[in-house]
């Protein structure tokens, strides 16, 4: 593809994904545009490519989704509900430490009051530390959970907060409130794999988009040994060490094409990871 070609086929993806006029978008054009500067033709169309299947939520968005995925939840499910408790989607060993589901959690708290009749009378409890099971009769026939994220990857991280919370509230407790759809994951965005996780283990979600592996799950035999050959390629824009090894392809190899109010670290890096020092720009969703 032709430099001038990809400039053409970036900005009408600008336009149709309704990016133009959001807080930042010029400097990601521009970086856009010297990024294919940068790199073969081959390149180029792969860069295109992924950048037309790119998601990206502006913190402006974050109300309206959530708002919306609250108002999902069935209300046969509130019924006989007095009491929502907020739990982060965070490891054990994060607690305290300032994640983006900690932000959320206290969204879930402001929110309660614009939500619909069956849900803004509840009582709203915050559970910042997933494994407190000092919390008031925590998991009680009169509760529903919600543990809350705005980005779900790997899967690792909701894993070990769901089985941090199994054993908190010990099996039995769990299992009821599961059984019951009295335990809810409430995310913006969730990659397929950490979606297979809830439905493998019968947990209720809400999750605006799902999304799929980036290169994977959008080419078949040649041509997916030809692109992921393109990217291997592209990666090498970065600086070298064990650090950029781990992130290839995106952290445990999602092959993710997200940016939320900070890229994952699980997007393909040439989207959001520094380029060697004779590459004088930043990418396009540069994650500091």
């Amino acid at each position: 593809m032709r430099e001038v070609d990809a400039i053409l086929k970036l900005n009408l993806i600008f336009k149709n994904k309704n990016w133009r006029g959001r807080i930042g978008e010029d400097d990601i054009f521009e970086s856009f545009s010297e990024l294919i500067k940068s790199i073969t033709p081959e390149q180029r169309q792969l860069i295109v490519e992924l950048t037309d299947r790119y998601l990206w939520i502006s913190s402006n968005e974050y109300e309206t989704i959530l708002i919306k995925l609250l108002n999902s939840i069935d209300n046969n499910d509130l019924i006989g509900i007095s009491r929502i408790v907020g739990l982060p989607i965070i490891r054990p060993e994060d607690t305290g430490k300032v994640k983006s589901s900690s932000s959320l959690l206290y969204a879930l708290k402001s929110y309660i009051h614009y939500l619909k009749p069956e849900m803004k009378t509840k009582k709203v409890t915050l559970v910042e530390d997933i494994t407190n099971s000092s919390v008031d009769n925590l998991g009680n026939s009169s509760d529903m959970l919600i543990l809350i994220d705005d980005y779900l990857g790997s899967g690792e991280t909701l894993k070990a907060a769901i089985y941090s919370l199994k054993a908190t509230l010990g099996d039995e407790i769990f299992q009821n409130l599961k059984e019951k759809n009295k335990i809810i994951v409430v995310s913006l965005v969730a990659e397929q794999k950490s979606v297979d996780f809830l439905n493998d283990n019968c947990i209720l979600y809400c999750i605006e988009y799902i999304t799929q592996k980036g290169i994977s799950d959008y080419y078949v035999e040649p041509h997916l040994s030809e692109k992921m050959k393109i990217m291997q390629d592209l990666e090498k824009m970065l600086p070298n060490g064990y650090e950029d090894l781990f992130f290839e392809f995106g952290f445990n190899k999602s092959e993710a094409l997200v940016t939320m109010m900070r890229t994952p670290d699980n997007t393909f890096p040439i989207f959001w990871k520094n380029y060697r020092k004779e590459y004088n720009f930043n990418p396009p969703f540069y994650r500091p």
